[in-house]
């Protein structure tokens, strides 16, 4: 019974979602708007958890002073200083904005920043004409490169357009054929879900 109440639900929350998109029925579609409601009132609890779950982990390692406990203090301190300005001062206060634009994105853009000479090197090392594939793989890289820079139209006028037909021709078809393989998985694991035939969300085993 323990298992059977969260299939049966999950079964009639996925079916009715998914009829929502191809049938008009007025109390179907109002309980659909209704549990996508709900389930952004969840996803609100799931952060509040994660929250204490930061302030459980990093908390006792503050009071021990144990490995890195100053990023630890960091982060507890802005965590708690950003929730309370949100709330008591609102998202458009002039404190949490700082917060946001004078911390948060020079922050991301700067690690943006380091994983682009991350990549790059990685390149160098991946991108060694050992066999046909590479080869192509070094070659097309090269092209793509200097067609989006000023030098790639000085040597050539036809290495920009050239880099604009394998963007927009070999690779958005090969984007495509991931974009629907994923989407093909995605649908068959939630229907193994919906109609129990998965069970690994209920700590069981498949």
């Amino acid at each position: 019974m323990k298992r059977t109440i969260p299939i049966v639900i999950a079964f009639l929350v996925g079916m009715g979602l998914m009829l929502d998109n191809f049938i008009t029925f007025a109390p179907l579609n109002t309980a659909a708007v209704s549990v996508r409601s709900w389930l952004v009132i969840i996803a609100l609890f799931s952060i509040m958890v994660a929250a204490l779950n930061l302030l459980l982990v990093h908390i006792p390692r503050i009071q021990r002073r144990q490995g890195s406990w100053i990023q630890s203090s960091v982060l507890i301190t802005f965590m708690l200083l950003t929730i309370i300005t949100g709330i008591f001062m609102g998202t458009k206060n002039v404190v949490y904005s700082t917060f946001y634009d004078g911390i948060l994105t020079p922050g991301s853009t700067t690690v943006n920043s380091l994983l682009a000479f991350f990549i790059a090197s990685a390149a160098v090392r991946t991108f060694r004409a050992r066999s046909l594939e590479s080869s192509l793989l070094l070659l097309t890289a090269i092209l793509l490169m200097l067609s989006n820079v000023t030098i790639g139209s000085a040597i050539s006028k036809y290495i920009p357009v050239i880099g604009q037909w394998v963007t927009n021709v070999p690779n958005a078809t090969a984007q495509r054929g991931l974009i629907i393989t994923s989407s093909l998985a995605f649908v068959t694991i939630n229907l193994r879900n919906i109609l129990g035939l998965s069970t690994q969300w209920l700590g069981g085993k498949d």
